[in-house]
C-alpha cells in the first residue's frame, strides 16, 4: 500500500507515498508494525487557515503540514528546504515525486564520502522532479539492523535537464510531530571537551555546527532530542550522528 517498513531490533522507520507521489513521513520510534501505518499517519480532511494547498482538486492536501522525508521549495511548503537549486529556466521551485525504488543487500555508499561500516541493507528511493523528469533524487536508507542504526543520505542526479546550480544539498531532513524536546549536544575546547548542553527545541532556528571544517572538540557532531523527563534509564531519547 505504497508503505516503506524500516525495521531493526528494536525501533521502526516508516514512511509512504502520497496520492500526490510526495513522500510522508510517518513514524520514528519503539517497534511497530507496518500494519499501523494507518493509524499513525496524518489525519486531515479541512483546509487549514493560512496554509496552501498543493493544488484545486484536494484543498486539505498542503506539503506545508504533510511531515516529509524531504523537502523542496515553493508548493506551499515553508519550511528551511535541505535543498536549494537553481534551474535551467533560472527558476527555483522543486516538486520531487516518487518514481521507483530498490533494495540492496548490502550498504550502498559513495567512496568518496565517509560511512558506516557492518553488515546492512539499503534501501533506495529514487524521486524526480514534475518539471524536470530528468533532475532525480536518491534517497538512501541503510539499516543497521543489530545495533538499531539508520543512516541515511542523499544524492541529486541530473541526466539531461540542462544546467543545475546546486545552492544547498542535505544529507537529510527529519520532520518530527509536536512534542517538548530537549537538545542535547557536548561542545568544549582542547582540554575541555563533550561538555553537556541541552537547549529547549522551540520555534526558530537552533544551530550546533563548526566552522572548523570538521568535527572536534569544538562542537561535536553527535546531538539528542530527548523527551521531557527522559534519562539514561527511562523515556525517549532520539540519537544523531553527523559522519
Amino acid at each position: 500500500n505504497g508503505v516503506f517498513s524500516l525495521n531493526t531490533q528494536n525501533t521502526s522507520y516508516l514512511f509512504r507515498t502520497t496520492s500526490r507521489g510526495h513522500l510522508e513521513h510517518i513514524y520514528y520510534g519503539a517497534r511497530v508494525s507496518a500494519a499501523d501505518a494507518e493509524a499513525l499517519c496524518l489525519k486531515n480532511n479541512m483546509m487549514l487557515g493560512t496554509t496552501v494547498a498543493y493544488d484545486a482538486e484536494n484543498p486539505a492536501y498542503s506539503l506545508e503540514t504533510l511531515p516529509q522525508e524531504y523537502s523542496g521549495i515553493g508548493k506551499g511548503d515553508f519550511r528551511h528546504t535541505p535543498m536549494e537549486l537553481i534551474l535551467p529556466d533560472g527558476s527555483f521551485v522543486t516538486d520531487f515525486v516518487y518514481k521507483s525504488h530498490s533494495v540492496s543487500k548490502t550498504p550502498v555508499t559513495d567512496a568518496a564520502l565517509p560511512f558506516a561500516t557492518g553488515e546492512g541493507e539499503t534501501l533506495t528511493v529514487i524521486l524526480a522532479d514534475k518539471k524536470y523528469p530528468d533532475l532525480k533524487l536518491e534517497l538512501y536508507y541503510t539499516v543497521f539492523e543489530d545495533c538499531n542504526v539508520i543512516a541515511r543520505h542523499a544524492r541529486l542526479c541530473n541526466g539531461g535537464a540542462g544546467d543545475v546550480i546546486i545552492r544547498k544539498l542535505m544529507s537529510f531532513m527529519f520532520d518530527l510531530p509536536r512534542a517538548d524536546y530537549t537538545m542535547l549536544t557536548l561542545d568544549g575546547g582542547w582540554a575541555k571537551e563533550a561538555h553537556i548542553h541541552e537547549r529547549p527545541v522551540s520555534y526558530g532556528i537552533l544551530v550546533n555546527d563548526s566552522t572548523t571544517g570538521g568535527s572536534s572538540n569544538r562542537h561535536n557532531p553527535a546531538f539528542m532530542l530527548k523527551k521531557k523527563g527522559s534519562n539514561e534509564e527511562w523515556g525517549e531519547v532520539l540519537g544523531f550522528n553527523l559522519i
